[in-house]
């Protein structure tokens, strides 16, 4: 698993901080995936601020793709419950400055007895030195 959505339902979250963080989350997806017009502008200023092309853009002809997977494979994931279910071994990449994770849920799954976690110094996207620390791990297998 690459720099996978773990976020936890903030009715089952017990700890003020962690549970506030998930809604927190969890609303800013929403209003994105709800509000079109403004993800697009203000994704648009994004892509000019950014040195190098990360590969990621929303426009008009991947807006349906990206509100959907923002709906479905993040605000529906339920990953952890997943997890619990796969019996063989899992390999869990993050980077440690991925500003789209919380820590704290990656915590609840790091104890499965099937799951190796990996955090690598990177941020969300899968740059070289990212991919190079996955394909060293995958080719033990």
């Amino acid at each position: 698993l690459l720099s996978p959505p773990i976020y936890i339902n903030p009715h089952e979250v017990s700890n003020v901080r962690i549970r506030w963080m998930n809604t927190f989350y969890f609303r800013t997806y929403k209003y994105l995936r709800e509000h079109k017009k403004f993800t697009l502008k203000g994704a648009s200023q994004l892509n000019k601020l950014l040195i190098k092309n990360t590969g990621f853009e929303i426009t008009e002809e991947t807006w349906l793709p990206f509100a959907k997977s923002l709906e479905e494979c993040i605000e529906k994931q339920t990953i952890i419950d997943d997890i619990q279910q796969v019996k063989c071994p899992i390999e869990l990449f993050y980077g440690k400055f991925d500003q789209l994770i919380i820590s704290s849920n990656f915590r609840v799954i790091e104890n499965y007895s099937n799951v190796n976690m990996h955090s690598v110094n990177a941020s969300h996207i899968i740059s070289n030195k990212y991919a190079q620390n996955i394909a060293k791990t995958m080719r033990k297998y």
